[in-house]
């Protein structure tokens, strides 16, 4: 009996590497997710941004100018389940507004002229309760300014 050629054992071993590599690909090109501030005031504003699961926090500032947009990159933690959260926004040292948000790779919260804020929040009823300090946001999808 003749064995596998040269040719037969690479192209299996080809194979095989390529099936072994194609579960893990998508977790190598995946990041966390980013949470982008648009500023549509004609002042430049600090953000601070706390990500609040009911469990753990995460904070992070960033400062945008006028009519302008900043990111907080790599931000939200990488998941593969669309896991509940809420966003605390500060505005120059000054609460503004918590949002309601399923994770996604990419949210966007907006300061208005008027100070309010308004953000792609999920219109489905997530149950979070907020760590110490912040308030429950109210049960519909519409921001609050407290």
């Amino acid at each position: 009996m003749v064995g596998p050629t040269r040719r037969q054992l690479l192209c299996t071993a080809s194979t095989f590497g390529m099936g072994t590599l194609a579960g893990c690909g998508q977790a190598l090109l995946e990041s966390d997710g980013d949470v982008v501030i648009g500023n549509w005031d004609d002042a430049t504003h600090e953000f601070a941004v706390t990500m609040d699961d009911g469990g753990d926090t995460k904070e992070g500032t960033v400062t945008v100018e006028a009519d302008s947009r900043g990111e907080l990159t790599d931000f939200l933690p990488q998941s593969d389940w669309p896991y509940p959260f809420l966003l605390h926004i500060t505005v120059d040292g000054e609460y503004v507004a918590t949002t309601k948000h399923r994770w996604q790779n990419r949210i966007e919260v907006v300061y208005l002229t008027d100070g309010s804020v308004i953000a792609d929040e999920t219109e489905i009823d997530i149950e979070v309760t907020p760590s110490e300090g912040y308030p429950t946001p109210s049960p519909d999808t519409t921001t609050k300014t407290p």
